[in-house]
């Protein structure tokens, strides 16, 4: 199945599939922001990022949703900032990754959003509906549906920068 993945959507990566037009926030920033933005946004999530673009972690809904809820007898810092709340970097994959090698993370381990760095900084994000709007193209181009032409769901780029909002 994973190869038939790989087969399928040959020639195509997480870089040609992925959003570009991202909300950030920076680790300093403190949580009432963090979750100024996930109310004035419909996101799922918020990419961690330095001042330079580098990737340093992502907040998931859940994420924030656990720091605004009592923790029994544990003291929490005095002042909670996006860094004391994210989840590390550890899940970035790079912008030419086949997404046909991700089709699995995304469909059986429960992951939403799956940040793509290019040379250590965040490119953009993948979401499953990224992989839907993909995978919706695909079953088209077989039926031979007239279609008109895509960019896989992406908002259109601006040149070869990656547009951020970026908050601190």
């Amino acid at each position: 199945e994973a190869e038939a993945a790989r087969y399928r959507f040959r020639g195509v990566t997480c870089g040609d599939v992925m959003t570009t037009h991202l909300i950030t926030a920076t680790p300093d920033m403190p949580l009432d922001r963090v979750v100024a933005l996930f109310r004035a946004h419909p996101i799922k999530s918020l990419p961690v990022v330095s001042a330079s673009g580098r990737f340093r972690g992502l907040i998931l809904q859940s994420d924030l949703v656990a720091a605004l809820l009592p923790q029994g007898a544990q003291p929490r810092p005095r002042r909670l900032t996006a860094r004391h709340i994210m989840q590390p970097p550890a899940d970035a994959v790079p912008h030419d990754m086949p997404v046909g090698e991700l089709l699995n993370r995304l469909a059986r381990q429960g992951v939403q959003t799956v940040p793509v760095t290019r040379q250590g900084r965040l490119a953009g994000v993948l979401t499953r509906s990224d992989i839907l709007g993909l995978l919706l193209e695909d079953a088209s181009d077989r039926n031979g549906a007239e279609t008109a032409p895509t960019d896989h769901g992406r908002a259109p780029e601006k040149g070869p920068d990656t547009a951020f909002t970026k908050y601190s």
